[in-house]
Order: structure tokens, then C-alpha cells, then sequence
């Protein structure tokens, strides 16, 4: 998935409200950054929901964790360590995101 970001020259945020279905229904977004330290080492991620019983169920979640029931979006995205904003995805965030949405 692509997501928008803003860019002030050194640093981006995200746009999740233009990736994000069911506005009409729940305008609302919110975030938060979590930092994971595994091994000593820390990973910050800023997490952006949604989430109302009118919004559809999310598939990708019920997957996941099918004992859990999650009714709207979640975007994952790596925050920089040295510059603020948003970085590159890397192969072995997926595994680090993953606990963060466990939880």
C-alpha cells in the first residue's frame, strides 16, 4: 500500500486519513507511537486506528489473530531514529509491527 506523506524537507508524516475507509461513518483517527525493544535494540512505529462497530471487520486482523475482533483500519509505519517522521519499510519490521498490533 502507498501512503501519502507530507514533507517539511527533513522530515514526513503520513496521511492516514487518505488511505483510511469509512470516514463518513468514523471520522476519527488516532495515534499513537510505540516503541519495541527487542534485544536491546528499540524500533519506535507510529500507529494510526480507527475503529467504531459500524466500520466492516477487518480481514487482515481476524487472520492474524483470529480470536480478536477489530472493526476499522490500523496503519503501521517505521518512525525514523535519527530524523523525525516516517522511514522506509524494511523486510524485518514486519515481525517488530506485528507484536505492536498484538498488543
Amino acid at each position: 500500500m502507498h501512503v501519502k506523506t507530507h514533507s517539511t524537507g527533513t522530515s514526513r508524516f503520513p496521511a492516514a486519513e487518505l488511505v483510511f475507509g469509512g470516514m463518513q461513518v468514523e471520522p476519527g483517527v488516532h495515534d499513537a507511537i510505540v516503541t519495541v525493544i527487542v534485544n536491546g535494540v528499540s524500533s519506535k512505529f507510529n500507529i494510526f486506528c480507527k475503529a467504531s462497530p459500524e466500520l466492516d471487520l477487518n480481514e487482515t486482523i481476524a487472520m492474524m489473530f483470529p480470536n480478536k475482533t477489530w472493526r476499522g483500519d490500523i496503519l503501521v509505519m517505521k518512525m525514523g531514529k535519527r530524523a523525525p517522521g516516517v522511514v522506509n519499510w524494511r523486510g524485518a519490521d514486519n515481525y517488530l509491527a506485528n507484536l505492536v498490533v498484538k498488543e
